[in-house]
């Protein structure tokens, strides 16, 4: 189990390492853009999650009476372990009381908490993986997935047969977590009427081992060819093994031979694989996440190249040009030299700016355009939430002057927009257990860092913080 650091500073050997990968970047210092200090509530959850503190009844309690609903979620982290029956019934309270919210993220922080406990919340699991919200859906039962008891691959089973394609999609998602055990349902799925249903167990059923390879054998004599060619190339995965099912699909279907060259290809460069990358899985659950990806010099690259064109942007607009965010996998540290975009923002009092930084930064594979265009009065007027999460490069102190203009002239439900937006980009951290082959435990504790340091404090404590500068 790898070790999670709670503090924005990770252990001194850790940081040599990175610093040796990133010898050739020195000028790199990535910072949050909102780097806001911890209150007591979440600095008392980070060192108890983190074990560095006792599990006190009295801070869960605290936790879970918190109006923050990241706090609250914390609380029900932490409660699932307590031995406490009063702070049993009080998470019982709040996680009925959220998972009853109109609010979808509500629902979802409850659905996450809901894990901790169990098999003794199945029911609320149950009925959320029912919800209207696709994204309530999917956490809930991801959550039946992580929790992987006898009664809730029953759930699962039920759901298998939900009129909602997108919910017999989550289904597969949950059976791949809990693993073998689960496998029925995925052969059930694996033929199912839905073509977007077979092709997403062919693109996942790879993940829980060699059981799978009769599956993908199968879907790829599928009669629809996307299925095909997604099972032909985690066909792959399964090496030399796959070779014969691989070359007989080449003779007798020309339209599959790119995807069976590609496989083929994946089979011979995994042969030659001595080592794998070194990924630090413990900086996810840190500040400055970036740099957890095994890719780290080919991000830092990336990034180096954003800092230059930030520099050539600022000399030739100046004022207009406030900074530019990262986002996405770079900012959150699984960037992936081969699959990943860079995701990014832009503060600015000008749009010719936005689209000057994408004909500048082209060879960067730049996507998800988020323009926070700023008016003559320095207010925002669109994607105010790229001013607040994100690693931020530019100016800081104009988007520390931009950011308290922002907080001060907007409602509180406002805020809680973006706090909700934070929330739900700072959790998808479900590529980066793929890509650095994080067990479910660590995932679920790194989520709870992410949260904790990342996700913007409540309305009135960042007025206070800006009330204080």
């Amino acid at each position: 189990m790898p070790k999670f650091f709670s503090l924005e500073k990770p252990k001194k050997e850790k940081v040599e390492e990175i610093n040796q990968e990133l010898k050739e970047f020195p000028e790199l210092k990535p910072r949050l853009t909102f780097d806001f200090p911890l209150n007591e509530n979440r600095r008392g959850a980070l060192e108890m999650i983190n074990q560095e503190q006792e599990i006190d009844f009295k801070k869960v309690t605290n936790l879970l009476n918190s109006e923050d609903f990241i706090e609250r979620g914390a609380g029900l982290y932490l409660a699932g372990s307590a031995s406490s029956k009063e702070v049993q019934e009080k998470a019982a309270h709040v996680l009925e009381d959220m998972s009853r919210s109109e609010d979808p993220i509500l629902k979802i922080v409850a659905a996450r908490g809901a894990v901790s406990f169990g098999d003794k919340f199945l029911p609320i699991l149950d009925e959320l993986s029912h919800d209207e919200s696709n994204g309530v859906r999917e956490i809930a039962i991801q959550g039946l997935g992580r929790i992987g008891t006898k009664n809730a691959i029953r759930v699962l089973e039920k759901l298998s047969e939900d009129k909602s394609f997108s919910t017999r999609c989550f289904v597969i998602y949950g059976a791949i977590l809990i693993g073998e055990k689960a496998l029925h349902i995925l052969k059930k799925l694996s033929q199912d009427k839905d073509r977007y249903v077979r092709r997403t167990v062919a693109e996942n059923v790879a993940k829980i081992g060699d059981k799978a390879f009769s599956i993908l054998k199968e879907l790829s004599q599928d009669k629809e060819p996307d299925i095909q060619k997604s099972a032909i190339l985690e066909l792959a995965k399964f090496g030399e093994k796959s070779r014969p099912i691989l070359e007989n699909i080449k003779d007798r279907e020309t339209f599959l031979d790119w995807s069976v060259e590609r496989a083929l290809g994946q089979i011979k460069e995994n042969n030659k694989k001595d080592v794998v990358p070194k990924a630090y899985s413990w900086l996810l659950s840190a500040r400055k996440s970036m740099f957890a990806t095994p890719d780290t010099k080919d991000l830092a690259a990336k990034i180096s190249k954003v800092a230059e064109i930030s520099k050539e942007l600022k000399k030739k607009y100046g004022d207009k040009f406030i900074g530019i965010t990262i986002l996405g996998s770079a900012a959150k540290g699984y960037f992936e030299k081969r699959e990943s975009d860079l995701d990014w923002g832009i503060i600015a009092k000008d749009e010719k700016i936005s689209k000057e930084f994408q004909e500048l930064g082209e060879s960067l594979g730049l996507c998800c355009d988020h323009y926070a265009d700023i008016d003559k009065n320095n207010r925002v007027k669109t994607y105010p939430e790229v001013l607040f999460y994100g690693l931020f490069f530019g100016d800081r102190k104009e988007l520390l002057k931009l950011q308290k203009i922002a907080v001060e002239n907007m409602s509180e439900s406002a805020w809680e927009e973006i706090r909700k937006i934070t929330y739900e980009n700072e959790l998808k951290l479900s590529k980066a257990k793929e890509r650095q082959n994080i067990k479910e435990k660590d995932l679920e504790k790194t989520e709870q860092f992410a949260a904790l340091l990342r996700v913007p404090l409540s309305y009135n404590e960042t007025l206070k913080i800006f009330e204080s500068k």
